[in-house]
């Protein structure tokens, strides 16, 4: 179980999403940890929800802290580093909202369930951006959410024109 700071790498990933918006000398990211699957195992129980799929993990932000239950990828797959991208959007809220982010995020996932993450895709992007919507129209989750598919898209040099709008509201 590594708590490390970020790689050199990963705070170039940040920064292609969050400018300087992201302190990233404060975030701090634990690995190996099984405690982010355990709590998932535990709410799905008392929430009555279905168990995870097998080999499927779940990462927990608390604060600056990124957690995850399997060691992230390495350098050179930026790609695979979508999944940090949405903790640290986490992170990035702590530091915006302090601890009311985590009551924003354990309030939406109770009243949407699975669909908590659900930002009804690039069309729906567009729709709301041209009726004036900012990401904070958005639940903590469907940012994040939003946040990291912009980063994937743009690794792998997709149109980005839905997602972009909402990343340059986080960098201002």
């Amino acid at each position: 179980m590594a708590l490390r700071r970020l790689y050199a790498f990963e705070q170039a990933a940040a920064a292609e999403v969050f400018g300087s918006r992201l302190d990233c000398r404060r975030v701090r990211v634990w690995e190996q940890t099984p405690w982010p699957n355990w709590l998932d195992t535990a709410g799905r129980w008392l929430l009555r929800r279905p168990p995870r799929a097998p080999g499927v993990h779940n990462a927990v932000a608390l604060g600056n802290w990124c957690c995850f239950p399997v060691q992230l990828p390495a350098a050179g797959e930026a790609l695979a580093l979508g999944w940090l991208i949405h903790e640290l959007a986490h992170a990035w809220q702590f530091q915006q909202l302090g601890w009311r982010y985590l009551w924003l995020a354990l309030r939406a996932q109770q009243q949407a369930g699975e669909r908590v993450y659900d930002y009804g895709g690039a069309e729906n992007l567009l729709r709301c951006r041209a009726q004036g919507a900012t990401l904070q129209h958005f639940n903590v989750e469907q940012q994040a959410a939003i946040l990291q598919h912009y980063y994937q898209l743009r690794c792998t040099a997709q149109d980005t024109a839905a997602y972009a709008p909402f990343a340059r509201d986080v960098r201002g």
